[in-house]
């Protein structure tokens, strides 16, 4: 039974079989931390870098192959195999550059219910993100607006509200982390003569009320405050743009799209509201940033505060707080 609303742009496929995997390199070392199980659902920790669908032009796979990937290697052998060895259906997309909680359905009937759920926006979300630039007119605020396709697969933010993208952004600065950046932003912000190093000023938290390609890149630049490093909305520094010769000084651990989705909670019931629903699940899961490789060691964990003060001070969802007061 499909929902009658038209799909938005992310939550409209439910995904299962991938195509040949033959001609796509799937790294030794990747793992996908599972975050919740039940016997209907599996959560997992994305990583960023991994698209939703396999890129056969780059040879880059999906998620769900990369899923499938790690059910297939025995777990006597690999640390990073995946126990579970049903099938999973996609309900919801992240964008390739940003990595977080991805849930997964195990069967077909919990798979469109999910996808209803997330495309009739009851399903709160929270991503957290970083800056280098600083909230120009509001800390706190709406971003509302349509969105239209760009030049080169980027989106841009319209003034008109047909069919708007909504979100919600809450910030707080990082000044007081600014000289505990590791070494090697330092060096690349001294070397462009502009100041333009890539310095994280100001932590954002987003709640998405609809689910566009690209919506909370878009808003943060709509709203004077793009992703750190991010290639096609970029903070306008050496370290955003990917062919730049700074950048390829950069390590892995620092190379990235500041974007992660970190909470999540919905009721996964079977829709109808009976009272003593046995098939009733609250699926509620916090997966703090794991933006560790910004900072040098000390000053993680005082990034980490700032993230979760944000959180408890902004966050609408009591489940979600539950869970963050229990870390």
């Amino acid at each position: 039974s499909s929902s009658s609303s038209s799909p938005s742009p992310t939550d409209d496929i439910i995904d299962t079989e991938p195509t040949s995997t033959s001609s796509l390199q799937i790294p030794n070392d990747i793992t996908l931390p599972i975050l919740y199980e039940s016997e209907r659902v599996i959560a997992i920790n994305k990583p960023h870098g991994i698209p939703h669908h396999d890129d056969v032009d780059s040879k880059t796979p999906g998620i769900l192959t990369v899923f499938r990937h790690l059910q297939s290697l025995d777990a006597t052998q690999n640390t990073n195999a995946i126990d579970y060895s049903g099938r999973v259906y996609g309900v919801h997309r992240l964008d390739r550059a940003t990595s977080g909680i991805l849930l997964l359905a195990k069967d077909k009937e919990t798979a469109g219910l999910l996808a209803r759920k997330f495309r009739q926006k009851i399903v709160t979300k929270y991503y957290c993100a970083v800056s280098s630039k600083k909230p120009k007119k509001q800390k706190q605020g709406w971003v509302k607006g349509d969105m239209t396709k760009g030049r080169r697969g980027a989106w841009m933010l319209q003034k008109s509200t047909k069919d708007p993208a909504v979100t919600r952004f809450f910030t707080a600065g990082l000044g007081a982390l600014a000289d505990d950046v590791v070494e090697e932003l330092k060096q690349l912000g001294s070397g462009t003569g502009t100041g333009g190093g890539p310095t994280p000023k100001t932590a954002i938290l987003f709640r998405p009320h609809t689910g566009r390609t690209h919506q909370l890149r878009v808003a943060a630049k709509a709203i004077g405050m793009p992703i750190l490093m991010d290639p096609y909305y970029g903070d306008g520094t050496a370290a955003s743009s990917s062919s730049s010769p700074s950048k390829m000084l950069l390590s892995k651990s620092v190379q990235r799209t500041y974007l992660h989705a970190s909470a999540l909670h919905l009721s996964l019931g079977d829709d109808g509201g009976r009272e003593g629903d046995e098939s009733a699940e609250d699926i509620t899961i916090w997966c703090p940033p794991p933006f560790e490789g910004l900072w040098e060691e000390k000053a993680a964990a005082r990034f980490h505060d700032v993230v979760n003060t944000l959180m408890l001070k902004n966050c609408e969802s009591d489940e979600i707080m539950e869970k963050l007061s229990q870390v």
